[in-house]
């Protein structure tokens, strides 16, 4: 019917044929086995270089992964709730957001945690330019305490 013209589809929710062939690539052309495993390494090493960093200089924070997505957490004990999110100390989250930003990562707006999410089109160099922009805001906060 659509294809024929009896049909006119148009809308925001109606199963746009463009927006659907489009994720139908990105599900069986672009998230392959292989950029899963792409991803699963990329995350490994941001987890483990954050992890590393944060031990080095002695802070109390938590790196959270979740995939290929993940967070700094401010704060030593893990976050089970919203009344101990709020409990997190927002200077932290937002002189991350500020260190990352002018050094080439872009994240999210900032907020008490700062996330991250990895795509296929990243590598390592982008790893490990996130790493040097956290071990730079590590190094600051340490000299200035």
């Amino acid at each position: 019917m659509i294809a024929d013209g009896r049909y006119e589809q148009v809308g925001t929710f109606n199963g746009n044929p463009l927006v659907m062939a489009a994720m139908r690539a990105t599900l069986t052309e672009v998230l392959t086995p292989d950029a899963y495993r792409h991803l699963d390494r990329l995350s490994r090493r941001l987890h483990s270089g954050l992890e590393s960093a944060i031990i080095e200089a002695g802070m109390p924070w938590r790196v959270v992964p979740a995939g290929a997505k993940g967070c700094v957490s401010f704060r030593s004990e893990p976050i089970r709730n919203y009344r101990e999110f709020l409990l997190l100390e927002s200077r932290y989250g937002h002189a991350h957001w500020l260190v990352q930003h002018n050094g080439g990562a872009f994240l999210p707006p900032w907020g008490k945690v700062e996330q991250w999410l990895i795509s296929v089109q990243h590598g390592d160099e982008d790893i490990d330019r996130f790493l040097g922009n956290f071990r730079g805001l590590l190094q600051r906060l340490t000299v200035a305490a």
